[in-house]
């Protein structure tokens, strides 16, 4: 029953916060365009200084499909094991949201602009191929 009553309905605490948001609308989605399109800058910014890669902005959301590096397209979710785990970056293998998805993965621009071009930086030694014995 507890269950029930949560997911089936927005609490009236999230009714109320979502009304106050349309009201003041005119105010807040100005305000958050702006800070989308300069966390999109500082994205498409490192990406091309720091990994060479002209990136297209995405028509929507706050995530950019990012093509793999050739080393990397035989096992996604290792390659995205491994930066997690040794660069600090967490990635979202494309392949987890359907096949079409295999050679890129998910990269979100939701964090700070600083922080954006850290993860960035941290991913560089990870995007060349590796050194074979």
């Amino acid at each position: 029953l507890v269950h029930s009553y949560a997911v089936t309905a927005a609490s009236t605490e999230s009714q109320r916060a979502a009304t106050a948001l349309v009201h003041e609308s005119h105010v807040i989605l100005p305000a958050a365009r702006q800070e989308v399109k300069a966390r999109w800058e500082a994205l498409a910014s490192a990406l091309k200084h720091g990994l060479g890669i002209e990136a297209q902005q995405p028509d929507g959301a706050f995530y950019y499909w990012m093509p793999l590096p050739d080393h990397a397209r035989k096992d996604p979710m290792a390659f995205c094991i491994h930066l997690r785990n040794e660069g600090g970056v967490v990635v979202v293998p494309g392949h987890t949201f359907g096949e079409a998805g295999r050679p890129f993965l998910r990269l979100s621009f939701a964090a700070p602009p600083d922080q954006i071009a850290l993860g960035i930086l941290r991913m560089r030694p990870f995007w060349e191929a590796p050194e074979r014995p």
